[in-house]
């Protein structure tokens, strides 16, 4: 049958990242208008939210604060005992 033609995939490749980015861009920088109303409750909301991440991060920094210091912090090298440092004088 002419003119019908099953797609089956033949042909088709994905896209790559580049091509992907592209065309977010694209819609984001190409809105539609949404004819939306934000009310005072809706920027109070996102302010809170805001301030809530902010808050959040700021008590898991102070949480993990002693592991990130001592993770970029230097160590002397730890000196092996001996054998003749056990002994007593």
């Amino acid at each position: 049958m002419r003119g019908m033609s099953s797609n089956s995939g033949e042909g088709t490749r994905p896209i790559g990242p580049a091509a992907a980015a592209c065309l977010l861009l694209a819609l984001v920088l190409m809105p539609s208008p949404a004819w939306a109303y934000l009310d005072p409750g809706t920027g109070s909301i996102i302010l809170q939210v805001l301030l809530g991440g902010v808050g959040g991060a700021l008590v898991i920094g102070r949480l993990y604060w002693g592991r990130i210091k001592e993770f970029f912090s230097r160590k002397p090298p730890e000196v092996q005992p001996t054998a003749d440092d056990d002994r007593p004088e």
